[in-house]
């Protein structure tokens, strides 16, 4: 039994009056598309049908409290909330996203249209040396949250420009896309962030970090040596580079390690549901301050 049908179980269990208003059905077995281009790269990828599940419950009030306390059993993410109304979030990996509204709010439901979630938006990077499945991440990560109310960007900090100073001013105007971002509520997605610049001079890496902005997530794509050597051949770089990249990610701040040998299903539960989190009702005293 899918976790949407147990959660209305228990309810008709309970005894709890109810009306099924909406309903999006249960899609087949879940198989991602191809999440990068021709040349490796971030691939943005429309979210195929049976990825998404979502239902909208009418609970007479008296039973809302109830209600949301099943839903809290199951795991799911409060995101918002008005009154008696509230949506829900989890992500499962044999289920796909899915979405429970409780005593829809036209209200809610209009902010969900406008895909506006509050007034502080979230930065969030992916990180590996190459071959390491960062960018196969991020590209699912950006597909499945297709169906979340917020405004999602994405940029790289991998510059190809000519020159010096060509870089400075692309990376320049991508930090302040990011400070602008965080502040009308988007949020930012990076392939790469500047975890590696000045890593030989200690003095100016203090400076620039006092300067840019913090990730509130980062993924550190974990795999051995070896397995980056299959996947990307002469352009791994030597293991000892490796060995020392990934000790760079390590000093950082708000990390979580992802091993980049698992089924992408599984890896996609544990990064969405760590995103939802950001935007749970129970942690958001901590973002929203």
């Amino acid at each position: 039994m899918s976790k949407i049908d147990n959660i209305i179980s228990q309810i008709k269990k309970e005894k709890i009056p109810f009306k099924l208003v909406k309903s999006v059905p249960p899609g087949s077995k879940i198989i991602f598309p191809k999440l990068t281009n021709e040349l490796g790269y971030f691939k943005q990828v429309p979210c195929p049908k049976n990825l998404f599940r979502s239902v909208y419950l009418d609970i007479e009030g008296t039973h809302t409290e109830r209600v949301l306390k099943i839903i809290r059993g199951a795991n799911f993410f409060k995101i918002f909330s008005r009154e008696i109304s509230s949506v829900h979030y989890l992500y499962d990996k044999n289920e796909g996203f899915l979405e429970i509204n409780v005593n829809p709010d036209e209200k809610i439901l209009e902010k969900k249209k406008e895909k506006r979630m509050g007034r502080k938006g979230f930065f969030v990077c992916f990180v590996a040396p190459e071959g390491g499945g960062k960018t196969t991440a991020l590209s699912a990560t950006y597909m499945i949250l297709e169906n979340f109310p917020v405004v999602r960007e994405y940029l790289t900090f991998s510059s190809f420009r000519a020159s010096k100073l060509s870089r400075i001013v692309d990376i320049k105007r991508k930090l302040l896309k990011v400070l602008k971002d965080r502040k009308t509520g988007r949020i930012v997605f990076s392939d790469r962030y500047l975890y590696l610049t000045f890593r030989k001079k200690p003095f100016l890496k203090k400076i620039l970090w006092k300067i840019i902005p913090e990730p509130d997530l980062l993924f550190i794509m974990k795999a051995p040596y070896k397995i980056l050597k299959k996947r990307r051949g002469p352009l791994c770089k030597p293991k000892k580079e490796v060995e020392e990249i990934y000790s760079l990610f390590e000093r950082a701040r708000n990390k979580i390690r992802i091993d980049s040998r698992n089924k992408l299903e599984d890896n996609m539960e544990i990064i969405i549901n760590s995103i939802l989190k950001l935007y749970d009702e129970e942690n958001r005293k901590k973002y929203f301050s």
